[in-house]
């Protein structure tokens, strides 16, 4: 039998110290002492050993190329993993770094030994911070077409606005920890206004963060990340959810499963220069019932001509005793 390394290193495995076992056992058991053998079964003993043999080495051969792949493969996927344009990490369901890219370091300016098993929330200002302890369960738990922006420190003492995207995975596929039955996030992190600078709440900013009450509107203040900042009386009562449960609250939280792509539509159009983006759509309260509105979105825009925030005014549609449908612009009626 082949002397190659790779088979000694098996043997010494617990895999390979069972299989010599049963082998040794096997042989112990043979009804057949090698001195009553003729010589034509000793002829077929010696062939069927070479035969395995040869099977041995090709299943080694087939492991060895079986080994080499999945290192070069590990190869190829941290070399993409760390040179790829954004930020990149794995980050565990408390919140804590698990694995960092050379480029995230960069951004950060810290090295990923001082990033690894760090909670994510100790890089983050104190505004930031209370955001996202407010939102990143409800986020882990759903992370799909949402967006965080987060405000980092970095550690110059400079601040960076970074946009977070995620995806959830399995534990066991990104941090080699097999049967662990936990997920993670994949996040991805791209500056909003570039490195070293800070964009504070801007005057025309703060004056929409308690909407008014006007006409039985439904007015609502979303930040340009999807999350709800504020909405008036009218807004609660008619959806029915509490003051307490508007910082986890995602637009796509409560817009109707049709209307998915609304917010995504809705960015599209005032990034792209539109002063009010015309909507009707169905709203989810809290029972999860749908509420039909129409209405417009507008974007607050600050000195240095970057979106603030969006807000959103919407009438509730209401059904007569003739079946036919009807806006309220004189709010809710019984």
């Amino acid at each position: 039998m082949s002397d190659d390394p790779t088979t000694t290193r098996f043997l010494d495995t617990n895999e390979g110290k069972s299989l010599l076992q049963r082998a040794e056992e096997y042989l112990k058991d043979t009804t057949h002492p090698c001195e009553d053998l003729t010589e034509n079964e000793i002829r077929w003993l010696v062939q069927r050993l070479r035969i395995y043999q040869v099977e041995l080495e090709m299943q080694n051969e087939e492991l060895k190329r079986t080994r080499q792949q999945q290192e070069e493969s590990k190869f190829r996927y941290m070399h993409l993993f760390h040179l790829a344009p954004v930020g990149l990490a794995v980050v565990s369901k408390e919140g804590i770094f698990k694995r960092v890219n050379s480029t995230l370091t960069e951004m950060l300016g810290r090295p990923d030994a001082e990033l690894i098993d760090m909670p994510l929330q100790d890089l983050l200002t104190k505004e930031s911070r209370e955001i996202f302890l407010a939102r990143f369960k409800a986020y882990f738990n759903n992370p799909d077409q949402k967006i965080l922006e987060c405000d980092f420190t970095r550690g110059n003492d400079e601040n960076l606005v970074l946009q977070i995207n995620g995806r959830v995975s399995e534990a066991d596929c990104v941090l080699n920890q097999p049967n662990t039955g936990q997920n993670v996030l994949l996040l991805s992190f791209q500056p909003v206004t570039g490195y070293g600078h800070r964009y504070p709440k801007q005057k025309d900013e703060e004056k929409y963060d308690v909407p008014a009450e006007m006409n039985g509107l439904l007015i609502q203040t979303l930040s340009t990340d999807g999350y709800y900042r504020s909405a008036n009386t009218t807004w609660f009562k008619t959806l029915g959810y509490e003051p307490t449960d508007i910082a986890s609250l995602h637009f796509n939280d409560v817009c109707h499963c049709d209307n998915s792509d609304t917010w995504q539509q809705v960015m599209a159009s005032l990034e792209a220069g539109t002063s009010a983006v015309d909507l009707k759509l169905e709203l989810l309260n809290r029972d999860g019932k749908a509420v039909e509105v129409e209405g417009a979105m507008v974007g607050i825009w600050g000195e240095r001509g970057r979106l603030l925030s969006i807000l959103g005014y919407f009438t509730k549609k209401l059904k007569l005793n003739d079946g036919e449908m009807c806006f309220d612009s004189n709010g809710p009626q019984p």
